[in-house]
């Protein structure tokens, strides 16, 4: 997943070579969760696809193939967090639905600080700081 311009500044300088060594050294290029190698195809059904088939397979009209990118997510969603257990090899399909709960939640807060309401108690599972 690219990384936003508003957080850059919360990766450490050498990322780049933090991530690559997560998604090839370490996961040797698969998806930690689902398995999908780097640079294959995932069809709408879900099966998985070489390369040099999907060429073939691309001819046939009803074919829609997604490209699998490894990216480096952060279990704990906090970018300063960069400990080797709390890094994970996922592919894009893996990386969504890992932050999907954590999207839903930031969108639901920044729609209420944009109503201009607070909130008179913390939502559950969060500390009266955060609320």
């Amino acid at each position: 997943m690219p990384i936003r311009p508003e957080l850059r500044a919360l990766y450490p300088p050498n990322w780049a070579e933090i991530s690559q060594r997560i998604r090839f050294d370490r996961a040797r290029g698969r998806c930690e969760n689902c398995g999908a190698r780097h640079g294959w195809y995932r069809g709408r059904n879900g099966m998985l696809w070489e390369p040099g088939i999907i060429a073939h397979l691309s001819l046939m009209e009803s074919a829609d193939f997604s490209k699998i990118v490894l990216t480096t997510a952060h279990l704990d969603h906090d970018p300063t967090n960069n400990a080797e257990e709390n890094l994970r090899a996922l592919c894009q399909r893996c990386h969504l639905a890992h932050d999907l709960p954590h999207h839903l939640l930031s969108r639901k807060i920044n729609r209420e600080r944009a109503s201009g309401q607070g909130r008179l108690f913390p939502r559950e599972g969060e500390s009266d700081a955060t609320a």
